[in-house]
């Protein structure tokens, strides 16, 4: 019988992490070495360490980092799967899930690099199923922004409207995009916090997972994972970052388009991914070096304003 991965896509500060926990209470097998929970995540991000810097490198190879959106070249990927990383990726998904039949890989940067694990992936035997997680692009900014009044998290901040705008939609379109091809779940943030089980109705018809019998102390630890103490930081607790919505209006359609059945088009999603890597070019050079440049805010406002007008024609 061939094995099976849960590829779990998602932004950063999207749900990823609630979402890995509660495949891996159904029954998917998470990697042997994780992060360790912090104060922004208490319930543990349930993700592998080794995978997250491993993911780090390839993204700075290719001429990125988690919080660029420069895109990434077809042939990148063919040439990092033909080098050593191949093989390091092999060794980490051995020494992360040994020979499991089930197991649920996470880790948010994976939606810029769907190409690569897929292969190292069908290379290692496993069947792809593919949840993709969406949450709204301004909840996921004062996230992201809350870092900032932390010292410890404060590296990994974003406050600027704009500059999380853009990578919100370069993450979700990479991972719509590269995905396609799999068995695939597209759900909400919202949705899986109103009601987990419908959550787990869906991703047994869309991926083909034959969930097991769900026990009454699983349910209990589901539904713990909802306890305030183990939930993030709300959007409408974060008063002190004034994030003008407007920002955010135009990127909610793809959003909107994502979770609302017969509404998406992989035509016009081809397009404006296609336009937003000129715009892209066409501002910013292309960074094919190994340490991605610093980007202005100035920039990314300048991005902002013509990748909405692309965002405005969508649907």
């Amino acid at each position: 019988m061939s094995k099976k991965v849960i590829l779990v896509l998602g932004m950063h500060r999207s749900g990823t992490s609630l979402l890995t926990r509660i495949l891996s209470l159904l029954g998917a097998e998470p990697p042997r070495n994780l992060l360790p929970p912090t104060s922004e995540n208490p319930g543990g991000y349930w993700e592998s360490e080794s995978v997250m810097k491993f993911n780090n490198e390839l993204l700075s190879v290719s001429g990125n980092s988690w919080k660029t959106y420069f895109p990434i070249r077809e042939f990148r990927f063919d040439e990092l799967y033909s080098g050593r990383f191949h093989h390091l990726a092999t060794d980490i998904l051995h020494q992360e899930f040994g020979e499991s039949g089930l197991i649920v890989l996470k880790c948010p940067r994976i939606c810029r690099l769907v190409p690569f694990w897929e292969a190292v992936l069908r290379n290692a035997g496993y069947d792809i199923a593919t949840v993709m997680i969406i949450r709204d692009p301004e909840d996921v900014f004062r996230s992201l922004a809350a870092r900032s009044a932390r010292p410890e998290f404060r590296p990994a901040a974003i406050t600027q409207p704009e500059h999380s705008a853009l990578l919100w939609l370069r993450y979700v379109l990479d991972a719509e995009y590269h995905s396609r091809k799999h068995n695939r779940a597209t759900i909400g943030y919202t949705d899986i916090v109103s009601d987990w089980n419908k959550i787990a109705e869906r991703l047994l018809e869309s991926t083909g997972w034959d969930i097991p019998y769900i026990s009454g102390d699983i349910k209990n630890q589901i539904d713990g994972l909802f306890a305030p103490e183990m939930r993030r930081q709300r959007s409408q607790d974060e008063p002190a970052f004034s994030t003008h919505s407007s920002v955010f209006d135009p990127y909610r359609r793809i959003e909107t388009a994502l979770q609302t059945p017969g509404k998406w088009s992989n035509e016009l999603a081809d397009t404006l991914r296609h336009d937003f890597d000129r715009t892209c070019e066409h501002v910013m050079p292309v960074n094919d070096g190994e340490k991605p440049p610093e980007i202005s805010e100035q920039t990314h406002f300048t991005m902002s304003q013509r990748i909405s007008r692309l965002l405005y024609e969508f649907t």
